[in-house]
């Protein structure tokens, strides 16, 4: 009777500690779904104010000119960065892993994360041949190096490099 229990309960724990490694997996894999909230206007394109703000529990109104907040300006792909930037705690290396993408372009992403939140340092100039030897020795994509690329044709610069 006994050797019946303990191997059902053994077998039953077994499934528990599955499904809570399915639930770890799946929570550490959410993404991050946020309704984007205009940050220009749509007929003129100058920056939004915030005038109004209201409690949807007692109705309190408070109104006034606030400004909307640079992280709430992030495109979807910064905020992405972000968002596996926090979870690995800075670890530029787990950034990697966490989103699949090479180390030069890990740093890419940081500095235009920077860049979009004007805390970025005076960056260099690209030098288009470190971009062309990383290419070449595999450690960016051409889809990569072109996105670098693109990006200096913006603004004279790749994202801080």
């Amino acid at each position: 009777m006994w050797r019946k229990f303990s191997t059902f309960f053994y077998l039953y724990l077994d499934k528990i500690k599955l499904y809570i490694k399915i639930i770890k997996e799946r929570f550490n894999n959410m993404e991050v779904k946020v309704k984007k909230l205009p940050t220009r206007c749509p007929s003129c394109g100058a920056v939004l104010e915030i005038t109004e703000l209201k409690c949807p529990k007692c109705g309190t109104v408070i109104r006034g000119n606030f400004p909307i907040s640079k992280f709430l300006s992030l495109d979807s792909e910064n905020l992405e960065f972000l968002v596996a930037f926090l979870k690995s705690r800075g670890n530029l290396k787990e950034v990697q892993e966490r989103l699949g993408i090479s180390y030069p372009t890990v740093k890419a992403k940081l500095e235009k994360l920077l860049g979009a939140l004007g805390l970025s340092e005076e960056s260099k100039p690209l030098d288009k041949m470190e971009i062309l030897r990383a290419l070449e020795k595999g450690e960016i994509s051409a889809k990569e190096a072109i996105n670098i690329l693109k990006g200096e044709s913006k603004n004279g610069k790749c994202g801080g490099r």
